[in-house]
């Protein structure tokens, strides 16, 4: 995943979601979801995403998906 080119896209106001794995509770369980990807910060690996209005780090390795568009949540 080229984190670069994501945040360039990103600079040009493409709107883009990231489908991710996100960890629930302490068992070690996952659910998928589908946010609007703010920012990437490439020296960590780490893409932010808007949940509920608060931005949210993803790591590169929980990442399923990034999708572009207009109404990505379907």
């Amino acid at each position: 995943m080229d984190l670069r080119k994501i945040a360039t896209r990103l600079d040009n106001e493409e709107k883009m979601w990231l489908k991710y794995r996100a960890p629930i509770g302490s068992g070690g369980k996952n659910e998928i979801r589908k946010d609007r990807l703010l920012d990437v910060a490439e020296e960590s690996d780490v893409l932010y995403v808007d949940r509920d209005g608060q931005p949210v780090w993803v790591r590169v390795d929980e990442v399923i998906e990034i999708i572009t568009g207009d109404c990505a949540n379907d």
